[in-house]
């Protein structure tokens, strides 16, 4: 009975070992096809304007798009341009890449805030690197100048609610773009917005405590919002688009 009970203890010791043994091969075996199907690659480019400028120091992002099923999984990936423009991604996994790009305190537009064309490059187990030129775009920035001789503006902002101004383009892809505060003095404020050329762009104007008018001194509508266009030819210098504020609702 003993001698049994010895026997059977050591069969199942085996049977424990053998599983441990095989689950061991198992995870090896599927580390090495995870690992062989999604080989590190690399996507190395170089960024440049629309009129051959080199671009440093612009921030430039990887977009994996596909394969969807994997989306859980990291998507983007963030580079900075170096001298010449040049930058470079290592260790991609196999996809489809879009490309972003952004260069700060510059008027050159990022073409997935704008709705512009942007590059796109794949990599794969058999093509596991490629080459990508991103071109950018130069903006131009629309400068308003909004007249405020009663000073409502410095006297209400922050102090009286509800009394805000907005003023602003939304692109194409559907972002909107504020203008800032660049200039201001006694008698009003300077705003900038930065605009693609030959664009069909509207200038959002919105206010419900701000009464506003345009140029010509005609009152914006009662809604207190209004859209005006602001759209600028290539190699043309706009004029400063004026406004006014009239007093308060």
């Amino acid at each position: 009975m003993v001698g049994d009970s010895m026997k059977s203890i050591a069969a199942m010791r085996g049977n424990m070992v053998m599983r441990f043994a095989l689950l061991f091969v198992c995870l090896a075996v599927c580390q090495a096809q995870q690992t062989s199907s999604s080989a590190p690659g690399v996507i190395a480019g170089v960024l440049s304007g629309d009129d051959g400028t080199v671009i440093t120091g612009g921030n430039v992002m990887a977009r994996r798009t596909s394969p969807s099923s994997e989306r859980a999984w990291r998507t983007d990936w963030h580079t900075t341009s170096g001298d010449r423009g040049a930058f470079r991604f290592d260790g991609l996994p196999a996809g489809r890449y879009v490309f972003c790009a952004r260069s700060p305190d510059s008027t050159w537009l990022n073409p997935c805030e704008r709705g512009l064309p942007s590059p796109a490059v794949s990599l794969s187990n058999a093509s596991p690197s490629a080459n990508v030129a991103i071109v950018m775009k130069r903006g131009v920035p629309r400068r308003i100048r909004v007249d405020d001789a009663g000073q409502l503006l410095s006297r209400h902002e922050g102090k009286t609610p509800g009394a805000h101004l907005l003023l602003g383009v939304r692109s194409d892809a559907g972002i909107f773009h504020t203008a800032s505060v660049v200039a201001q003095d006694p008698g009003g404020r300077d705003y900038s917005v930065t605009i693609p050329f030959d664009a069909k762009v509207n200038l959002v104007v919105a206010s419900s405590f701000f009464r506003l008018t345009d140029g010509t001194g005609a009152a914006f509508a009662a809604t207190g919002a209004a859209a005006v266009p602001v759209a600028v030819p290539s190699g043309h210098a706009p004029p400063m688009l004026r406004l006014a504020v009239s007093g308060h609702r």
